[in-house]
C-alpha cells in the first residue's frame, strides 16, 4: 500500500486508523491517494479541502455515525464498513442506509480490491439500465434465477424467480441488500471466490453446486452457471450474468431414495413382497426372488424394458399400465396402480405396483425401485367383508356399545350408531376416516397404538382409557379389538367395541373410599343412630299433632257437608231454587276432602320411594307457558297477573317433565291462594354450567319468619300464609319431587314484600346439589 500526500478526486480515507494500516494488505487502482483520518475532526479536514473519494472504516459505531454525518452533511461517497462475522441484521440495517455502502470481512481482500476497482470509473448508468430492463424483461417469467452481479458481490439486478427463490422482494433489492457475500454460508465463500476469479481470468467457469441464505436463515441448494467478464469498454465492463437453479427437491429426493433402500429391505422381510431395482445408468436389472414367484416368470429374468414386462400384464390392462409408466419416467416421482397379470400357465392374478424414480440434478433418469404384491385372495376376501359389512350394519346399531371394523389401514369400514355420536358425525361421514380426523391428544395415541399392536401380533387385546370432551367432561372407555383374517391366515382389518365404564370406574373408587373410611363411619354411625333415636321421638310427637291437625281439617268439610245435605233434604220440600246453590257447595268440600286425601297418599309414595322419574330434554320456557295456561282462568278471576320471565331460547334442560310441572303448579297456585287481589307472581330461570335455577316469586304478603324454617316439613305448624294448603303437604311433596331430582328448593320471604321459592336443579354430569 502507498500513501499520498495530496487530496485526490480517487482515493481511500481510513477512518478511526491513526496511521495507514497493514491489514487489509490492498493493490489499488493507479493515481489513488491513501489517508488516515483518526477520527472525524480529521475526515472533516479532508473533505473541506475537496475529497471525494472512498471512506473505509471499522464497522460498528463508527459506521453508523458515519453514515449519520454523511446524510446531514448531503454528501453521496461510497463507504465500505469492515468487520469480523458481524450480525446480519446489523449489516442489513448499515446497507439499506444507502446503496452505496458495502460491507466486507477485514480479511475479505479479493471482495474490496473488486469494489475499490468499480468506484474508479462507474459505467454509463442510463444505456446499462435500458439493455438491463430489457434484458430482465425477457427472462422474468424463466423457472431459472438469472442475476445480472459485479464482481465485488453486488447484485445490479434479479429476475422474479431469483427473488422468490430467496424469499427477498425488488424493494430489497433496490436498497442494496442482496450481496454475494451476505448471501452465502461461510463455508460455500471460497467455492464462489474461486469462480469468479477464474470467471476474470478466464473468461468462463464451469456450472457447480452451492447453496445460499433465505432471507429467513433458511438455506436452498443451488446449482450455478456465471457468463461474463465483459470488455472493459462496454456497458458490462466488470460483471456478469449468472443463472441459479433451485435444486433443493433433487437433494431432498436424492436423501429419499437411501430411505427407501432401506425401507425395501424391511419391506421385503415383514410383509413378503417381490421388490425390484432398475439402474439406468449402468443398465442393470435386480428382482428379489419373490418377484419371480408371483410373476411366475424365470428366476433372473432381465425386464429392463417395457415390452419385455408388457408380455405379464393383462392385455386389457397394458394401456393404463404403459401410461403409468411413462408418467413416471417422464418426472413422476411415485405411482401406485392395481391391474391385473397372466402367468405362462395362463393363470390370472391381481397385483399391486408401487415404483419409485430418482433423477440428477439435471432431470436424467437415475434408477427406478419397486414392489409388486399379489392381492387376489385379500382382494376377494375385502369384497366379502363389505358384503359382510352390509349384512351386520343394521345388527351393529341395535348393540349400546361403540362397534366398528377398520381396514388395515384404520380406516372405519363401517360403525354403528353409537360410535358416530360419540365421534359427533353421521355414520357416512366415519366411513373412510380415522380416529385422528376425529379425536386428538394421549386418547387418539393411545388407540393407534393399540390398533397397530392387533395387526401385528394379530391378537385380541383390551385396554381402559380416559377422554376429555372438548366441554371438559371425562368419560371413561374400555376398548376390546380383534383382528380379522382372510382364509389364508392373515391379518386384514380389525373389529372393535368401545363400553362406557365411567359408573362403574366410579362405583370402584367411591368402594375404595368406603373400605378406606369404614371404621370411621362405624363409630359415626353409632353416633347417628344415638341422635336418630331422639329424632324418632320428636317426629313421634310431630306425627301426633300432624294427626290432630289433618283430623281437624278432614272433620271440618264433612260436618259442613252433612249440615248441607240436611238443608238441602228439608230445601227440597219447600224451595226448590235453593237446590244448586248447596250441590255446589258439597262438590266444593268433597273435592278438598279428595285433594287432602291424595296428597296424604301422595306422600307414603315418596317416603317408600315408589316414584320412578322418567327424564327427557325439554324447553323451560314451553313448560312455563303450559303451567300459566293452567291457572291463566283462576288468576284473572282474583285479579293476579302471572309472568313468564324465562328466556324463549332459554337453554333445554333434563328433567322429569310432568313432576317439574307438577313443582310449578303447585308453587304458583299456592301464590294465587293467598296473595291479595291486584299482586302479581312471575317464573324466572338462571343457569351456569353445572346448574339451573328457578325462582317462583310474588309481591304478597310474605311468611311469617317462625313458619319460614318449618314451611316444607311433612308435619311441620302452619301459619297464615298456608291457611288455604290443607294439611300442608304440597310443599312437602315439591321437595320430594325436587331432591328426587338430586336438587334442591328453599324459601325466602320479607313481610309485607311477598315470598321467593328456588329450585335448584344439577345439569347431566355435574355434581349433585
Amino acid at each position: 500500500m502507498r500513501n499520498s500526500v495530496t487530496i485526490d478526486s480517487f482515493g481511500i480515507i481510513f477512518l478511526g486508523w491513526p496511521s495507514l494500516p497493514t491489514q487489509p494488505n490492498l493493490t489499488l487502482p493507479k493515481g489513488w491517494g491513501v489517508h488516515a483520518a483518526p477520527d472525524f475532526e480529521a475526515l472533516k479536514s479532508l473533505l473541506n479541502q475537496g475529497f471525494r473519494g472512498t471512506i473505509l472504516t471499522r464497522f460498528g459505531p463508527n459506521a453508523f455515525s458515519l453514515a449519520d454525518y454523511l446524510e446531514d452533511a448531503q454528501l453521496e461517497l461510497p463507504v465500505g464498513a469492515l468487520g469480523e462475522q458481524a450480525a446480519g441484521a446489523d449489516v442489513s440495517r448499515f446497507m439499506s442506509r444507502n446503496p452505496a455502502y458495502r460491507y466486507f470481512e477485514i480479511t475479505d481482500t479479493q471482495g474490496i480490491e473488486a469494489w475499490l476497482h468499480a468506484q474508479q470509473s462507474p459505467p454509463a448508468q442510463q444505456n446499462r439500465q435500458s439493455i438491463r430492463d430489457y434484458l430482465f424483461q425477457a427472462l422474468n417469467t424463466s423457472i431459472i434465477g438469472v442475476v445480472h452481479s459485479h464482481w465485488d458481490g453486488r447484485i445490479l439486478e434479479a429476475n422474479q424467480t431469483f427473488l422468490d427463490m430467496l424469499g427477498y422482494t425488488r424493494q430489497d433489492l433496490q436498497d442494496g441488500l442482496l450481496d454475494w457475500r451476505n448471501l452465502t454460508p461461510p463455508e460455500y465463500r471460497q467455492k464462489g471466490d474461486k469462480a469468479f476469479k477464474q470467471l476474470i481470468e478466464q473468461g468462463s467457469v464451469p456450472s457447480f453446486e452451492k447453496q445460499y441464505f433465505r432471507k429467513d436463515g433458511s438455506r436452498v441448494d443451488a446449482l450455478i452457471g456465471i457468463i461474463g467478464s465483459f470488455p472493459q469498454e462496454s456497458d458490462y465492463a466488470d460483471t456478469c450474468l449468472v443463472f441459479v437453479l433451485d435444486i433443493s427437491q433433487v437433494k431432498a429426493n436424492e436423501r429419499e431414495l437411501h430411505k427407501s433402500q432401506a425401507s425395501l429391505l424391511r419391506s421385503q422381510r415383514v410383509a413378503k413382497l417381490g421388490s425390484w431395482l432398475y439402474d439406468a445408468h449402468e443398465h442393470n436389472w435386480y428382482a428379489s426372488e419373490e418377484f419371480y414367484h408371483i410373476l411366475g416368470a424365470p428366476p433372473n429374468t432381465a425386464f429392463d424394458t417395457k415390452a419385455k414386462y408388457l408380455e405379464y400384464v393383462h392385455p386389457e390392462e397394458r394401456e393404463l399400465w404403459s401410461r403409468t409408466l411413462d408418467e413416471l419416467l417422464a418426472g413422476k416421482s411415485e405411482i401406485a396402480l392395481e391391474y391385473r397379470i397372466i402367468r405362462p400357465d395362463g393363470q390370472i392374478r391381481k397385483v399391486r405396483s408401487l415404483a419409485e424414480a430418482s433423477f440428477d440434478e439435471r432431470g436424467k433418469l437415475l434408477q427406478v425401485c419397486g414392489i409388486i404384491q399379489d392381492i387376489t385372495e385379500s382382494a376377494q376376501t375385502q369384497e366379502a367383508l363389505m358384503l359382510l359389512t352390509a349384512q351386520q350394519e343394521a345388527l351393529l346399531d341395535n348393540i349400546p356399545d361403540m362397534v366398528w371394523l377398520k381396514d388395515c389401514n384404520f380406516k372405519y369400514i363401517t360403525s354403528n350408531d353409537v360410535l358416530a355420536k360419540f365421534l359427533g358425525c353421521s355414520k357416512e361421514e366415519v366411513k373412510g376416516k380415522r380416529l385422528e380426523d376425529f379425536v386428538t391428544g394421549d386418547f387418539a395415541k393411545s388407540q393407534r397404538e393399540m390398533d397397530e399392536q392387533v395387526l401385528e401380533t394379530g391378537q385380541r387385546l383390551s385396554r381402559e382409557d380416559c377422554y376429555t370432551y372438548p366441554d371438559g367432561r371425562k368419560i371413561w372407555l374400555e376398548s376390546i379389538k380383534s383382528p380379522i383374517f382372510d382364509g389364508e391366515g392373515n391379518v386384514i382389518g380389525i373389529t372393535g367395541i368401545g363400553r362406557d365404564i365411567t359408573q362403574r370406574k366410579e362405583y370402584e373408587e367411591a368402594l375404595q373410599s368406603s373400605h378406606e373410611l369404614l371404621e370411621k363411619k362405624v363409630i359415626e354411625r353409632t353416633n347417628e343412630l344415638q341422635a336418630a333415636n331422639q329424632t324418632l321421638k320428636e317426629n313421634e310427637k310431630l306425627r301426633s299433632t300432624f294427626i290432630s291437625s289433618l283430623t281437624h281439617d278432614l272433620k271440618t268439610p264433612l260436618i259442613a257437608q252433612k249440615h248441607m245435605l240436611e238443608l238441602l233434604q228439608e230445601q227440597c220440600k219447600h224451595e226448590a231454587g235453593k237446590i244448586a246453590f248447596l250441590c255446589h257447595g258439597l262438590i266444593e268440600n268433597n273435592e278438598n276432602l279428595l285433594d287432602m286425601v291424595s296428597k296424604l297418599l301422595e306422600t307414603y309414595q315418596y317416603a317408600e320411594g315408589k316414584i320412578i322419574l322418567h327424564a327427557e330434554w325439554f324447553n323451560l320456557y314451553t313448560l312455563v307457558e303450559e303451567c300459566l295456561d293452567t291457572l291463566g282462568a283462576l288468576a284473572s278471576n282474583k285479579g293476579i297477573e302471572l309472568f313468564n320471565r324465562v328466556p324463549a331460547d332459554f337453554e333445554p334442560i333434563r328433567a322429569d317433565r310432568s313432576l317439574l310441572k307438577r313443582v310449578l303448579i303447585n308453587l304458583l297456585g299456592n301464590a294465587l291462594e293467598n296473595i291479595p287481589h291486584g299482586c302479581h307472581a312471575e317464573v324466572r330461570a338462571t343457569q351456569t354450567p353445572d346448574k339451573v335455577e328457578i325462582e317462583v316469586a310474588d309481591n304478597g304478603n310474605g311468611i311469617e319468619p317462625e313458619f319460614l324454617p318449618h314451611i316444607f316439613d311433612r308435619y311441620g305448624p302452619r301459619g297464615s300464609r298456608r291457611h288455604k294448603l290443607g294439611s300442608g303437604l304440597g310443599l312437602f311433596i315439591c321437595k320430594t319431587i325436587v331432591e328426587l331430582h338430586q336438587g334442591s328448593i328453599s324459601a325466602i320471604s320479607t313481610p309485607k314484600q311477598g315470598a321467593t321459592f328456588l329450585i335448584r336443579l344439577p345439569k347431566p354430569g355435574s355434581t349433585h346439589l
